[in-house]
């Protein structure tokens, strides 16, 4: 499959809490650069960095520890396990939770996956369709109690999948205009349906994550040193 280089957007006008959440899919470049049309993929800046979110539900055997969505860092390939995250085959409500340490004015939301599309799988000898699609709903807390529904996701239907030849090996998904506080976000994981293209049965796969990133809304003071920054700089190159 071609993977498409040009940036797919799902927009999301839903009104949530009083707030809107737009959401962007883009399919990156396939390899371990992480490039995409619009979105800057792994960050090891953000501020989720380094923050072992904590999961409910099976991981698979051979997936990767939860801090590996925080480790500022993608797959270094599209086959690796332990730089993924995954659930359990058949796992339909798996969790991820990440505690900020804090209230924090949450200006958006990115998360990555990758796994390779139609290649032979050395753990189980067969061809399966690509494990990068994501499905899920993202809640924010301010108690680690009460969540608010920040925004749903389901790259599937952006890209038109199924077919399930349509899944692009590497996916990046940007959720902005959050504009609500927050220090807990909880990730509300759905299975993929993946099919066997030996024999063309379908089955559920969970989907392999790689991380994710969080970003506060700027303060006020931050942005305006920026300003100030970049009018010296144009100041100095006049």
């Amino acid at each position: 499959m071609t993977t498409r280089l040009a940036a797919i957007a799902l927009v999301a006008s839903m009104s949530i809490a009083a707030h809107a959440a737009t959401i962007t899919v883009e399919a990156g470049n396939n390899d371990a650069t992480w490039t995409f049309a619009t979105l800057g993929g792994p960050s090891g800046t953000d501020d989720a960095e380094g923050i072992a979110p904590t999961t409910i539900g099976a991981l698979h055997s051979v997936s990767g520890a939860p801090s590996v969505l925080t480790d500022g860092a993608g797959q270094s390939n599209s086959g690796s396990t332990s730089e993924s995250v995954f659930f359990n085959n058949g796992v339909s409500n798996g969790q991820v939770k990440i505690d900020l340490g804090s209230v924090i004015a949450l200006g958006s939301i990115e998360t990555y996956s990758w796994h390779f599309n139609d290649q032979l799988s050395v753990q189980e000898g067969k061809r399966h369709h690509s494990r990068a699609g994501q499905i899920y709903e993202v809640y924010g807390s301010t108690d680690d109690s009460t969540y608010t529904l920040i925004a749903s996701v389901n790259t599937e239907t952006a890209f038109g999948v199924p077919p399930y030849s349509n899944r692009n090996p590497q996916v990046g998904v940007g959720i902005t205009g959050i504009n609500a506080s927050y220090r807990y976000l909880r990730f509300d994981v759905d299975e993929l349906i993946t099919e066997d293209s030996n024999n063309g049965v379908d089955g559920t796969n969970g989907t392999f994550y790689g991380e994710i990133d969080v970003y506060e809304i700027p303060e006020p003071s931050s942005l305006s040193l920026l300003g100030l920054g970049a009018a010296m700089m144009l100041k100095r190159r006049r």
